[in-house]
């Protein structure tokens, strides 16, 4: 018969499975390792495009914040109104307060039986 026992033989294939088995379990290891590592460069990849964009859409607020504050400029404002709708500033006297308005007849009011038709 053989000349190996058997114990010995049990022993030396208990030995090869564990060892496949830890070897499997390193490659096992090693293929994580790979795919995290190239996850975690396409994840800040995406990072610097998002900061990018950020930056960007910063900016074009802090643009727009400066735009907003030419644009309504009461100098501005005022200028564009005299031009385009022929209006002048405000005299005193048509300043009317909620009292005044309330105590005054004003010419507001339109009374339905005399106005035109």
């Amino acid at each position: 018969m053989n000349a190996i026992p058997l114990k010995r033989r049990l022993e030396t294939l208990c030995l090869a499975v564990v060892t496949l088995s830890l070897v499997g379990a390193v490659i096992g290891v090693f293929a994580l390792l790979v795919v995290t590592k190239h996850e975690m460069r396409e994840l800040r990849q995406r990072e610097q495009q998002l900061l990018a964009l950020q930056n960007e859409e910063r900016d074009s607020i802090n643009v727009l914040k400066v735009e907003i504050a030419y644009l309504t400029r009461p100098e501005r404002i005022e200028d564009l109104a005299r031009r385009h709708l022929r209006s002048q500033p405000a005299e005193p006297d048509a300043i009317y307060s909620l009292d005044r308005f309330i105590a005054e007849e004003t010419p507001f009011v339109i009374n339905p039986e005399t106005a035109p038709r």
